[in-house]
């Protein structure tokens, strides 16, 4: 069976799901025991270190730009030799002004040219900082939901984000619903009730809020993958390096009045990391947002959305397998059914899209066939 594009973005969605975890324990390690707990200042340095992914960018522009000065003499040489012809081309056209042999010229002027590449230029600007906006909300309300309920309740409720998509792209027709995938993505829900339930250190206070808080993560995390599929990836000529690096710019600007605003009000006091701090903050920079997010979104193009956000979920029994490996947790009957379940449905409704992206192959195929016979 060939190696297509739906196999490779699974291979990524595992990678993803154990950098997800490495970044999560990072994260614990950073609050904890390097007495750092600064989510706000933490978003900021992940969401910064994007704009890595513009180096390359800049590196063409300096290079394109050097190759231009150093071919600026041939230019004025050959337009120092135009010149003579291109008095005798308009001493000929006045005289052919009349012939019904005249050749169509371009119509569009320079000026409307600068306005059609300014307007996309806008557009482009407006779609990255709402993908970045997007990014920043999803995560910051997912913190404020871990900040007022359990961890048990905001790992379940966060799970609804597959389901949100599911249903979100088969209404903007950008995935086909069938009860098969709904039974997947129910069953990769169920698994993860009892995988978070299974283990007693999950359990903790609930409140109304954080319920809502997570409800509201998942939801937009659900729009932001759509966002990120439909609206940039699928119409804007940006490859994702350069829209991940693009909004690292953006945010890097745009955070820092938040940061001002959040210790002006007390929510977070800025304080400069420490040597030791620095080096874990940029550690979790690189591997949980830089290089995670990337083969993320690579995944997500390659498989579905669905898919995508249903490896989120993976998260969950492999974080608790860790713990295992540290002697912080045991497993119990209830988490193997519970990660069978998660795997099962993630599984199932990776076979489902890899039959369907076969399909999509076939079909061409079959129809070249027949008009040939």
């Amino acid at each position: 069976m060939p190696f297509t594009k739906s196999a490779l973005g699974i291979v990524l969605l595992l990678l993803v799901a154990v950098l997800w975890v490495s970044s999560s324990f990072l994260i614990q390690y950073i609050f904890g025991e390097v007495n750092y707990d600064k989510p706000l200042f933490l978003t900021y340095i992940s969401t910064s270190f994007f704009s890595l992914y513009l180096l390359p960018v800049c590196c063409r522009w300096v290079y394109n730009k050097h190759k231009k000065l150093g071919s600026t003499a041939d230019i004025n040489r050959l337009t120092e030799e135009e010149t003579a012809v291109n008095i005798q081309k308009e001493e000929f056209s006045h005289t052919a002004d009349s012939s019904p042999y005249q050749v169509g010229v371009l119509t569009t002027s320079p000026t409307e040219l600068a306005i059609s590449s300014h307007s996309t230029l806008r557009n482009y600007v407006l779609n990255i900082l709402q993908f970045g906006l997007l990014w920043l909300t999803a995560n910051y309300v997912f913190n404020l939901a871990l900040d007022r309920t359990s961890v048990a309740s905001n790992s379940i409720l966060s799970t609804l984000s597959s389901v949100f998509t599911l249903f979100l792209a088969s209404y903007f027709q950008i995935e086909r619903l069938s009860w098969l995938k709904f039974g997947y993505v129910l069953l990769n829900f169920v698994g993860v009730v009892f995988v978070t339930w299974s283990d007693s250190a999950l359990r903790g206070s609930r409140t109304l809020i954080g319920d809502c808080f997570s409800i509201l993560s998942a939801l937009l995390y659900s729009f932001y993958v759509l966002f990120l599929q439909v609206r940039l990836l699928h119409s804007s000529p940006l490859d994702i390096s350069e829209l991940f690096g693009w909004m690292g710019l953006l945010m890097m600007i745009c955070l820092v009045p938040v940061m001002f605003l959040w210790n002006i009000l007390g929510f977070e006091k800025f304080v400069l990391p420490s040597f030791r701090s620095s080096l874990f903050l940029i550690m979790n920079a690189l591997i949980g947002t830089v290089l995670s997010d990337y083969l993320w979104a690579l995944a997500v193009v390659f498989t579905s959305p669905v898919l995508a956000t249903m490896a989120l979920s993976l998260t969950i029994p492999l974080s608790t397998v860790v713990d295992n490996l540290q002697g912080k947790a045991f497993f119990s009957s209830t988490y193997v059914l519970g990660a069978f379940c998660v795997f099962s449905g993630f599984v199932g409704l990776a076979w489902e899209n890899r039959k369907e992206e076969l399909s999509r192959d076939e079909t061409p195929n079959q129809v070249e066939e027949s008009s040939i016979e």
